[in-house]
């Protein structure tokens, strides 16, 4: 009898240890696919902000540069400055899109394809931005609005993915 019980309990405790290792694997994934996308999600936001941040600057460049060009008293200097902050303003916009594209086509990898597919169309929606200000268009628009709207638009989505609940304040 004391064998039997023995042989019963090495079962039901392999079982119960087989069931531990099964749900500890199943937190440890589930923990690094939340850490994943919560990085991935990050970056891109980040890139998303900082890529619009650049068109915006550009613009104000690009302005400040023909509103310097077209006032007889600019001082030379005035205008060198303006030209080399312009210049510095674009190769900064094309990293921060390189960045962006990169951000982007990782993001496929850990998120949604419908959030995803959100990304692409704010990336694009900036690039627009940006091809609106080379045909100086103003920027200050509502395109600008428009693009910050949609990032805020991104970020909610993202948290709903990461599970992450907004906490409302209440009035009392």
């Amino acid at each position: 009898l004391a064998l039997l019980g023995v042989g019963f309990t090495n079962k039901n405790n392999a079982a119960t240890n087989a069931a531990n290792r099964k749900h500890e694997l199943y937190k440890l994934h589930h923990e690094h696919s939340y850490a994943l996308k919560r990085d991935v999600l990050i970056r891109l936001t980040q890139s998303l902000v900082q890529a619009l941040a650049t068109v915006k600057r550009w613009d104000y460049c690009s302005g400040l540069l023909v509103w310097l060009e077209s006032n007889p008293e600019a001082a030379d200097d005035d205008l060198k400055e303006a030209a080399s902050d312009k210049s510095k303003a674009w190769n900064e916009y094309l990293l921060r899109r390189n960045e962006l594209e990169q951000a982007t086509a990782a993001a496929c990898l850990a998120v949604s394809d419908e959030l995803w597919k959100s990304a692409q169309v704010v990336g694009a929606s900036i690039t627009e931005a940006h091809e609106q200000t080379g045909n100086r268009q103003s920027l200050r628009t509502k395109t600008a609005e428009q693009v910050d709207e949609e990032i805020a638009n991104f970020t909610k989505a993202a948290r709903k993915e990461l599970g992450i609940v907004q906490i409302q304040s209440v009035d009392l």
